[in-house]
């Protein structure tokens, strides 16, 4: 696997490079200015996220603990306004530069599964324009973060040519169920 993606390092690039540029153009298009932006869900996540960065644990904005939400995406975000202060969009520029590794995570997992090249090239190019990919990397929401270490668990899993691999599986299953509830469904497809 890592000849073929040596071979297509041109083609990986020029996939994250316009992956990048697509859902940097939907966020400064339509996302950026957006009024209702920490609105609902996405509010929740920065009130904690905020508490967490200035040391106050897992509160909500009121001061209250908080239990509703999984706390990996509020550590994400805590994480963000730690390096570059408690702004919004600073966050969601990291969260577009990880999103945008998606496609690259899509092309190795269907070279794993299917061992194609033409269909991995495919599947990647097809994740750098799915409007579900595009529309939630400019959002304050988990689905990104959650689909990258999915993809990450998945890659490991379904790629354990060494113990390490599966030990590296149970991580970012692990990671991706402190971001979403997915890991008791993982483990009964699994």
């Amino acid at each position: 696997m890592t000849d073929r993606m040596t071979h297509n390092k041109f083609f990986l690039m020029l996939l994250i490079g316009f992956s990048f540029l697509v859902r940097l153009l939907f966020f400064n298009t339509f996302l950026r200015d957006n009024p209702v932006q920490l609105a609902f869900d996405s509010g929740h996540y920065h009130a904690v996220a905020v508490n967490v960065a200035n040391g106050k644990g897992f509160m909500n904005a009121d001061g209250s603990p908080h239990f509703y939400r999984l706390p990996g995406y509020p550590l994400f975000l805590a994480g963000c306004y730690k390096l570059f202060g408690v702004q919004p969009e600073r966050a969601l520029w990291v969260q577009l530069v990880l999103a945008s590794l998606i496609p690259l995570l899509v092309f190795v997992l269907s070279l794993v599964l299917l061992n194609s090249l033409w269909v991995s090239r495919a599947a990647a190019i097809i994740s750098c324009v799915q409007p579900g990919f595009i529309l939630y990397a400019g959002m304050l929401l988990t689905e990104s973060l959650a689909a990258l270490l999915l993809l990450l668990f998945f890659i490991f899993f379904f790629h354990r040519r060494a113990t390490w691999h599966l030990f590296a599986a149970g991580i970012f299953l692990g990671l991706a169920s402190l971001v979403r509830p997915v890991g008791h469904y993982v483990l009964v497809l699994a």
